[in-house]
C-alpha cells in the first residue's frame, strides 16, 4: 500500500521537475511581480523537503545541500530537486504503510504526501502566475501536458526508475 503513496509523491515531483524543464533562460530569469526570478520558487521548494528529511530522518539527507535561490542554474536545481524527491520517496517507504507516521511531521505518510503535495502545487502555481505577469507565459502544450496525470506518471518513472519498492 505504501507504494501507492510514494508513486503519487513522485508523479508530484515529476511535475515540478517538468516544470522546470519547459522554462527558458528568459523565463528562468523572469521576476513577474516579485523581486525574487522564478528559480527562487523552485530552490525553495527544494530546500523545505531539505527540511522535512533533516526532522524526520538526517541520514536520507546524505550529500544534498540547499539550494541557491539567488544563483542557482536550472542543472543545478533540476539535479536537487531530483535527489531530494527521491530521499523523501525514501521517508515515505519508512513509514511503512499509508497510515504509518512520518517522524518529525507526526502524522500519517498520507498526511504528508497531501500536505507537500498542495505546497508544491500551490509554488507551481506562483510560477506560472509570476511568468503571465512578466508577460512570457509557458505556451499551451506544456501546460496540457502539465496537467495530464499519465504523461506525469510516466515521466516520474523515467525521472525514478530506482525508487520503487515491493510490498
Amino acid at each position: 500500500m505504501i507504494q501507492i503513496v510514494i508513486e503519487a509523491w513522485l508523479t508530484c515531483a515529476a511535475q515540478t521537475v517538468f516544470l522546470l524543464e519547459c522554462l527558458t533562460p528568459e523565463q528562468w530569469e523572469a521576476e513577474g511581480d516579485s523581486a525574487k526570478p522564478i528559480r527562487s520558487q523552485f530552490a525553495h521548494i527544494h530546500n523545505v523537503r531539505l527540511m522535512w528529511l533533516k526532522m524526520s530522518d538526517k541520514s536520507l539527507v546524505g550529500p544534498l545541500e540547499q539550494a541557491d535561490r539567488r544563483k542557482g542554474t536550472q542543472a543545478e536545481i533540476r539535479t536537487a530537486l531530483l535527489g531530494s524527491a527521491a530521499a523523501i520517496a525514501r521517508m515515505l517507504h519508512g513509514a511503512g504503510s499509508p497510515e504509518g507516521t512520518i517522524k518529525g511531521f507526526g502524522r500519517s505518510a498520507v498526511a504528508f504526501l497531501t500536505s507537500s503535495v498542495a505546497h508544491e502545487a500551490y509554488h507551481r502555481g506562483q510560477i506560472e502566475l509570476l511568468l503571465r505577469q512578466a508577460g512570457i507565459e509557458l505556451d499551451d502544450q506544456h501546460m496540457l501536458r502539465l496537467w495530464d496525470h499519465s504523461k506525469m506518471l510516466k515521466f516520474s518513472r523515467e525521472l525514478f526508475p530506482a525508487v520503487t519498492t515491493k510490498e
